[in-house]
């Protein structure tokens, strides 16, 4: 039949031969290097073992680098699409303010207050004055206002730099160090 559908599921089998998560790679990688530092084996032995088993886990590491990378590219697009999006916003806004102007200028110039009709009302309400500044220059300083003072917030480059060099600054610390990824 012309209206029969095919369902296919995305979810994958749950197959036995799916690699282990990194994580797991990981935490069988540090447990055997626990066990062989343990049995007291040559630091060479202990270098090479791990270097054979290392692969795994580093085949792991790449491949979620390559779902990183994919999900960076389509964040990338995305914003992109965002940006073509906004460009188009823009423009159908500026439209439909010049249409929303003509008919207001055309209406003033005919002299005509109000439309009704089934579908639409349009009418011309008169807006209050409103000030013109020509020359700020002019005006007494009672007609200016100050803007309030920003929140102090601590300096934590010059707490980082005091803590570093020794001094006790009270209610910080330094954090541990962490590290960075750099995917190339």
């Amino acid at each position: 039949m012309a209206n029969d559908f095919l369902l296919v599921s995305t979810s994958r089998p749950a197959d036995e031969t799916r690699t282990p998560a990194l994580y797991q790679l990981t935490a069988e990688y540090i447990a055997i290097q626990q066990k062989l530092e343990e049995e007291g084996l040559d630091p060479q032995v202990i270098a090479d073992t791990l270097e054979g088993l290392a692969f795994p886990l580093e085949q792991k590491a790449v491949a979620c680098a390559h779902v990183f990378w994919n999900l960076d590219m389509q964040a990338l697009a995305m914003g992109v699409a965002i940006e073509r999006m906004q460009q188009r916003l823009q423009s159908v806004e500026k439209k439909s303010a010049a249409i929303h102007e003509y008919i207001r200028t055309n209406m003033i110039h005919a002299g005509i207050d109000k439309i009704e009709t089934p579908e639409v009302k349009l009418q011309l309400k008169k807006l209050p004055a409103s000030v013109e500044i020509f020359d700020e220059d002019m005006l007494p300083a009672i007609y200016f206002t100050l803007p309030e003072p920003p929140e102090p917030r601590p300096d934590k480059k010059q707490i980082a730099d005091d803590l570093k060099a020794g001094t006790d600054v009270p209610g910080a610390r330094l954090s541990r160090e962490d590290f960075r990824l750099e995917i190339k």
